[in-house]
């Protein structure tokens, strides 16, 4: 049980007994202190925010497993076995592993430095979709960077502690010889706290060290100039000012606004570079939502061009006459591609949780590096002094090795250690070490070669002195290390650029002035749609092949056209976004919402929403719908109405019809008063006998002549003859045709099925006359 469950299971108990008193409440907060906060502690330091070697536990525990599987200069190998390997350091689960272990990765392009080589698909940073491929199939080893990383760290560079079982060991920060915690991207969530601290290109970062140690770098201004703006792997503008800078410099806190970078052509935009904060697919789909509300009706198609070859691209498609310039400020406006990164430089520092400024944090750094540094060469100290120690063996027996020979001959291992100490002046160590030679190795050759090393180890040790006791000697190699680490890792230039800030009017929402002029739209059976504004269009336009013109609806390019559907649904195309371009007819109402034509129901221009039309089901009851459901922003409503299949619903704009039955019976519907006094909707027509189908619903109005009727008969709840009336002009021949039309369908269908039966039988026979031969 991990404190946290630990944590709720005590305050379980407590509440039971929270009725006895004050007592109770005093030992809850105990048991928040006792238990909560070393959790919230454990979740800060050791697994969410960076330390000042610019690294997460997990992300160390990797490297580190990485390094002793002598990755750094040997062939990439499996990440399975690195997950694996890692695990006996990090025991939160392979999928985490991995997941640090991808974000690492030169292929996935996170991090501005990567620490990690990869060869499959390690996904990319900037898209939400493009997944990385499971562990067992991609392949890693250390980048060549790593050996600045790792230098020193077998020379006691830093501190190491037990693993989470003591089965082994692993560093508690690694003595990384540039900044890593400025020259890669890191954010981290905690409990009540959170990070982000910004990045910079490795060369300025580097130079930045420099500065700090040889005092080029007096102030924030000063580092500022060095450091630059932020760099990001996504590259793009990040659109801040010198003051903005500083700011960010001097407290660690700020906010800067990022643009992505774009080719533009005169009938397309082509996006390459985009935002660190957001996605490929955030930028395409408020693109596309743009374009369904009507805010970038300049926009024909926006499509995404991205791959793992060729990187990010997303190519936006213009209609005819649009300005890409204005099509772009829109999309700075309007979408992701112009976004806000924030930054909160907090990270542990000595077990406690800090926020400074970026000068700060580099001091701080340094003060770390010059700690490692002291550390290595207080170890190297260590091993010349031993080694100086043994090679002054041969400056004490120089002129004496006949005699050495001798005295290790003449007696035991003890006696010869005690005679060597006696007569030439040897510490324990040294006679030790003359015991453990060969004979024939004392010679007059090996002497020099031996005083010759003596006085090189000497100067070696002399320097190791000096650095360990001066600091100015330590910043001397810190100076190098930025220097030798610029010359051999940075091969390019940064990628984000600095631009001018974005005023609050570059980024207002540009207005949709859509006009508020009459104008008819022409529906084809096909569902193609046309927008129509003069006298010289509505006689101009051209239907497609295999089409014709069903209806004709006049509206307004500020309203809508609604689109039914036997679903329940209904769907919204604003008129103005409607082709209006002269010639053939080029939209379609179900494509351009989405849905098979065969799903559409009926059509209509919405007007100020006030109609209604009712629905009767094939069991005689209905339901009145009333566009003012469908009134709002949204473009798409559901369940305005219960879903049927076609032939098992049919709708009418009439409050007074005739249900009309293929048995030739009917029943009559009078809905005026349906809602007038309440909201009721629902209602019923009348009851259909087994065995019969709705034909159809016929408008009061449109019957021949209502006068002759008997309409006593017809207000029953349930259907009755028709007898000789004329409900329907035609409705006897329309009902003969269709018996005739399903008797022939029922015909052909028997006759298929018999055809069928018959060359089932022959392949049979052949299939048998094959076998009998085979």
């Amino acid at each position: 049980m991990d404190s946290l469950q630990y944590w709720l299971f005590n305050i379980k108990g407590y509440k039971n007994l929270s009725k006895k008193g004050e007592k109770e409440a005093v030992e809850l907060t105990a048991v928040l202190f006792r238990n909560y906060l070393p959790y919230a502690k454990g979740v800060i330091i050791d697994r969410a925010l960076p330390a000042i070697d610019g690294l997460k536990p997990s992300q160390r525990r990797t490297l580190y497993t990485m390094y002793k599987m002598k990755l750094l200069k040997g062939d990439k190998t499996k990440s399975t076995n690195i997950v694996g390997s890692t695990m006996r350091l990090h025991p939160h689960g392979d999928a985490t592993i991995y997941d640090t272990l991808v974000r690492m990765s030169s292929g996935n392009e996170t991090l501005n430095v990567p620490y990690i080589e990869s060869k499959g698909n390690f996904g990319k940073v900037y898209s939400d979709d493009l997944a990385y491929a499971a562990s067992r199939y991609t392949e890693a080893k250390l980048s060549p960077i790593c050996a600045e990383i790792f230098d020193g760290i077998d020379e006691d560079a830093v501190e190491f502690k037990p693993n989470y079982d003591d089965s082994t060991t692993e560093p508690e920060l690694l003595p990384v010889k540039f900044p890593t915690i400025l020259a890669n991207s890191s954010r981290g969530i905690a409990v009540g706290t959170g990070s982000r601290i910004p990045s910079f290109g490795l060369k300025n970062v580097c130079q930045a060290v420099i500065g700090l140690c040889d005092n080029s770098i007096k102030d924030i201004t000063d580092l500022v100039n060095t450091l630059g703006i932020p760099e990001f792997t996504t590259g793009g503008n990040v659109h801040t000012t010198r003051e903005d800078m500083i700011e960010l410099a001097k407290s660690g806190h700020g906010t800067i606004t990022m643009t992505g970078s774009a080719l533009t052509y005169s009938d397309r935009i082509e996006i390459i570079e985009i935002p660190y904060s957001t996605s490929v697919e955030a930028i395409i789909d408020a693109i596309n939502e743009g374009i369904k509300a009507g805010t970038m009706k300049e926009i024909s198609e926006v499509r995404d061009d991205m791959d793992l070859k060729n990187g990010l691209k997303i190519t936006v498609h213009l209609r005819r006459n649009a300005s890409p310039q204005a099509v772009l400020k829109k999309l700075v406006a309007l979408t992701p591609f112009c976004s806000t990164v924030s930054f909160n430089t907090r990270f542990i520092l000595d077990d406690r949780c800090e926020t400074m400024g970026l000068m700060e944090l580099l001091q701080c750094w340094i003060k770390f590096r010059m700690d490692t540094v002291k550390r290595i060469y207080s170890y190297r100290l260590n091993k010349l002094t031993e080694r100086v120690e043994i090679l002054e063996t041969w400056e004490k027996i120089k002129d004496q090795l006949e005699q050495v020979i001798t005295v290790i001959r003449s007696g035991s291992d003890d006696e010869a250690k005690s005679a060597l100490i006696s007569k030439f002046g040897l510490s324990e160590k040294q006679a030790e070490y003359l015991l453990d030679m060969k004979i024939r190795s004392i010679t007059k050759n090996n002497v020099t070669k031996y005083l010759n090393e003596l006085d090189s180890t000497k100067k070696s040790a002399a320097y190791a002195a000096k650095v360990v006791a001066d600091d100015t000697e330590k910043k001397k190699i810190i100076i190098d290390d930025q220097k030798r680490i610029i010359s051999n890792y940075v091969k390019s230039d940064n990628r984000t650029h600095i631009a001018p800030p974005i005023t609050p009017e570059d980024k207002e929402k540009p207005a949709v002035v859509i006009d508020n002029e009459p104008v008819t739209v022409v529906v084809t059976k096909k569902y193609g749609v046309k927008r129509l504004s003069s006298l010289r269009d509505l006689s101009g336009f051209e239907v497609g092949d295999g089409d014709e013109e069903m209806l004709r609806l006049p509206t307004k390019n500020s309203e809508h056209i609604m689109i039914f559907t036997y679903s329940g649904t209904v769907y919204k195309v604003l008129v103005n976004d409607i082709d209006t371009g002269r010639g053939k007819i080029k939209d379609n109402l179900a494509d351009m919402v989405g849905i098979s034509p065969k799903e559409i129901m009926f059509v209509d221009a919405s007007g100020d929403y006030s109609k209604h039309f009712n629905v009767v089901y094939k069991n005689g009851r209905g339901y009145r719908v009333q566009y003012s459901q469908a009134q709002g922003k949204r473009s798409k409503y559901r369940s305005l109405f219960d879903a049927a299949e076609p032939g098992e619903l049919w709708w009418t704009f009439s409050d007074k019809f005739f249900m009309i039955t293929r048995r030739r019976k009917a029943s009559y519907c009078d809905l005026s008063l349906l809602g007038l006094h309440n909201t009721r909707a629902a209602f019923k027509v009348a009851r259909v006998d087994s065995g019969d189908a709705i034909f159809g619903l016929q408008e009061a109005a449109n019957v021949p002549d209502m006068d002759s009727l008997d309409m006593t008969k017809y207000n029953k709840e349930y259907t009755v003859s028709i007898g000789e009336d004329e409900l329907w002009p035609g409705a006897r021949e329309k009902y003969l045709r269709d018996l005739e039309e399903r008797e022939k369908a029922r015909e052909a269908a028997k006759e298929a099925a018999r055809i069928a039966k018959e060359q089932a039988k022959i392949a049979r026979r052949e299939a048998r006359r094959k076998a009998k031969r085979g």
